[in-house]
């Protein structure tokens, strides 16, 4: 995972521990962040939802509890984020223009 390019992606689901979700963090934002080198060719926004545990340093923008059937009293958070470029700006005005599809 921390060697793929993730440039084309738009959406990336994740199901990490804390540890892993740091190491993969700055993959992810590779390219999506200004740089005195990457002004001009700044990747877009990517959404990112991560199963049962957050980021530690990032701010989710939403947050779910999932149920399930087969383990009675079991409820795992799911967290949406959006990193790089304008980030919840840009989450902002893409929810405005109708083309948000919740998580």
């Amino acid at each position: 995972a921390l060697e793929v390019d993730y440039s084309d992606a738009t959406v990336v689901f994740l199901y990490l521990i804390p540890r892993g979700l740091r190491l993969i963090k700055s993959v992810l934002l590779r390219g999506r962040c200004p740089t005195e080198e990457t002004t001009n060719t700044l990747l877009p926004p990517l959404r990112v939802i991560t199963y049962m545990a957050p980021f530690a340093d990032e701010q989710y923008e939403r947050k779910e509890i999932c149920v399930v059937d087969h383990q009675k009293g079991a409820e795992w958070p799911i967290y949406l984020y959006t990193l790089g470029g304008e980030g919840k700006e840009a989450t902002k005005k893409s929810n405005e223009n109708g083309s948000s599809q919740g998580l």
